[in-house]
């Protein structure tokens, strides 16, 4: 019998069995990348939110039409392929305890960083420039993202530490540049945290293209829409009717309504939590924007301690309340609405 040798003096045989020998084993449920592609990344979105959004002037779209492109761009053309993801529900207590505590803060401290439906606008304009799009629906958006990078075998784009407590060494990006048409990454170095550990169920779950309206079926979940929730109220207080007629069109019959408000007697944030009910009396303003803005809000008188900035915000997060709804109910899309309407309310 011939064998056929190699350097070293080592046979091809003698090879093979060290190799069977000392062999690592296959992580279990590991999914290895689609044939012909590679680098695949899994991007936080909102967690780069003040990257992509103007902080000072919310109404000012053409920053995140621009920096949200020029990422998309850069990640195509440094070899990624990103999947998108975006919170919209939360389903844990520990998710949703730590967005009530954050919209409780943005009441007592009057400071709203981002845009009112940042959410949605980061989706739609991500979808514009081809990206895949996941709203986490199903799960929260952390789990949800860790299961799509295990599936796909893909890395991280996120400056939140939550995902080095998953059984599984993902490998983690917190922060990235745009710079002459590429990306750049900045991997994050493998830190502890408080957070309670998960496993990976090793099953994806369910998302969507598109963001929900409702938290979960009959319940509306909002948030701090101004800056001047203390001083003025809760936008979402003023637009009810509106949204009762859009309940009515989406054959809604009654719907928990949940979102804070300021409680000046006990100077705490209390949370409005009522069921309203359909009702299609003013249908016909979610077809017309401008009547429906200058129904509920009309003209608006500054408070004087006011500053600049925190009223631009304000009238923004008014006009963004009305045109979401009046763009769901008509299959349209939040940013064409804005574009259009936006500077004649």
């Amino acid at each position: 019998f011939n064998c056929v040798r190699i350097s070293c003096g080592v046979t091809v045989e003698d090879q093979a069995e060290h190799k069977k020998r000392h062999r690592k084993p296959r992580p279990k449920h590991k999914h290895q990348l689609p044939k012909g592609d590679s680098n695949f990344l899994c991007v936080d979105a909102l967690n780069f939110s003040t990257s992509f959004f103007d902080c000072d002037n919310h109404g000012n779209l053409q920053k995140p039409e621009q920096k949200i492109k020029e990422f998309v761009e850069a990640a195509r053309h440094s070899g990624w392929t990103i999947f998108v993801f975006i919170d919209a529900v939360a389903k844990t207590k520990e998710a949703q305890m730590k967005w009530r505590t954050r919209r409780e803060k943005e009441v007592r401290t009057g400071q709203r960083r981002v845009p009112q439906c940042v959410n949605r606008l980061a989706g739609e304009i991500f979808t514009i420039n081809g990206a895949t799009v996941h709203y986490s629906v199903q799960m929260d958006n952390d789990d949800t993202l860790a299961e799509y990078a295990y599936h796909y075998n893909a890395s991280i784009l996120s400056q939140d530490t939550d995902f080095f407590r998953y059984n599984y060494p993902f490998k983690v990006y917190n922060k990235f540049i745009v710079e002459d048409g590429n990306l750049t990454l900045h991997e994050s170095e493998h830190v502890g945290t408080n957070a309670q550990h998960r496993k990976l169920l090793h099953k994806l779950p369910t998302t969507s293209p598109i963001m929900p309206f409702l938290d979960s079926p009959g319940c509306f979940l909002g948030g701090t829409p101004s800056p001047l929730t203390r001083i003025i109220g809760n936008p979402h207080e003023k637009v009810l009717k509106l949204r009762q007629a859009f309940y009515a069109q989406m054959e809604y019959d009654e719907v928990q309504e949940i979102f804070p408000q300021w409680n000046e007697a006990d100077q705490s944030v209390v949370w409005h939590d009522e069921n309203v009910c359909a009702d299609p009396t003013h249908k016909d303003l979610l077809n017309d924007p401008e009547l429906a803005y200058a129904s509920f809000f009309g003209e608006q008188v500054r408070p004087s301690n006011v500053i600049d900035v925190d009223w631009r915000n304000h009238l923004y997060a008014t006009k963004a309340i009305c045109l979401e709804l009046c763009a769901l109910a008509n299959n349209s899309l939040l940013i064409d609405y804005l574009r259009k309407f936006f500077d004649s309310l």
